[in-house]
């Protein structure tokens, strides 16, 4: 709560950039109410500063609505279902990171056997994999696993088997290969993918990328989600970044230089972007009964792989790199029911 009013604090600041304390409070309270309480983004987006367009935003509750009533929920565990989705990809040749197993209830499951083992013996498998659940998002539960002559490390750290058991109590998880990602992208942040979040869209007849933002690891994290404490910044369409580093918290902060590697992050190129953003419209052409996915992406030294796919995407850390996507976002939706009205009935 203390940071909360810290945050309102700075919204109030005198500075020649601001609104008017008058205006800041009318439209703060407007955002909140129509918004759910979402305070972090009035900030981020900058809404009290002069010149700011509250209505180029669009609000969170709205794209929820407006994703509820194109989308249909029957179609979710296609991308949700980490092993459903991994079999989509394998069998239209998307490029896509070997799964290599299963864990459940204490057993496991290695592709290519038809029986399932004690957990106990993955110390006989050598492998290097993140071990996920199935069904969740967000980086949870989701570590780097590997196994070496015998010895059992989880995000780089000596355990035992009876402590990585304790780790995957109650959840059906996959191991899917640690990739090796691109030189470029390892000079910027070696210790995990940092990977590319695209939001595709469609109108039913073509899907378009909405944006696209690249996600940072840093301290020597083993997963790169803005959650975990990591830095995200938005690709522009020359495939440069062109937002400083933002990191989630009250105040949030914001960084022109990684802050391990000292890398510039604005101007920063990312490698195969134009690659990325054809295979992501090429992805949403084959599941064109959604109006909208994220898709996550990692790049190596030949090309994108893709990693998950989402149907409920967050929106708004995205509209911090774009000042806002309301108009874009409606006239998809309007012309994407058209179509549904359209193919439902079989009219030409």
């Amino acid at each position: 709560m203390n940071k909360k009013i810290k945050l309102i604090s700075a919204l109030f600041k005198r500075d020649p950039e601001n609104n008017s304390v008058i205006r800041v409070f009318f439209d703060l309270i407007k955002w909140l109410v129509l918004n759910q309480g979402k305070l972090y983004y009035f900030y981020v987006f900058g809404l009290y500063k002069k010149g700011s367009k509250m209505d180029d935003y669009i609000y969170h509750p709205q794209f929820v609505k407006i994703r509820k009533q194109l989308d249909t929920a029957y179609f979710y565990p296609l991308l949700e279902d980490k092993f459903i989705f991994d079999t989509f990809l394998k069998g239209l040749n998307f490029p896509t990171p070997e799964v290599v197993g299963m864990i459940e209830n204490y057993e496991l499951f290695l592709h290519g056997s038809n029986s399932k083992k004690p957990l106990d013996e993955i110390l006989k498998h050598e492998m290097d994999v993140y071990c996920k659940l199935v069904y969740s998002w967000g980086g949870k539960n989701v570590f780097r696993l590997q196994v070496e002559n015998g010895t059992l490390k989880m995000n780089g750290e000596i355990t035992s088997v009876e402590q990585f058991k304790k780790q995957v109590t109650g959840g059906k998880y996959i191991l899917q290969d640690t990739i090796e990602q691109h030189d470029e992208l390892n000079r910027m942040n070696p210790w995990c993918a940092n990977t590319l979040r695209v939001i595709t869209l469609t109108n039913g007849r073509e899907p378009s990328v909405l944006a696209a933002i690249l996600r940072i690891g840093i301290n020597q994290n083993f997963v790169d989600n803005a959650s975990g404490g990591n830095l995200q910044s938005g690709v522009g369409m020359d495939n440069k970044l062109n937002f400083k580093g933002s990191q989630w918290g009250y105040p949030p902060r914001f960084y022109s230089h990684h802050p391990d590697s000292g890398i510039p992050i604005v101007g920063f190129e990312v490698p195969y972007m134009d690659e990325v953003r054809d295979l992501c419209i090429n992805l949403h052409r084959n599941l064109n009964y959604f109006f909208v996915i994220s898709w996550d992406i990692a790049i190596t030294n030949t090309g994108p792989v893709v990693i998950e796919g989402n149907p409920v995407p967050d929106i708004m850390p995205m509209q911090m790199q774009s000042k806002g996507f309301k108009s874009v976002i409606m006239k998809y939706a309007d012309e994407f029911r058209d179509y549904k009205v359209t193919f439902d009935t079989g009219a030409q």
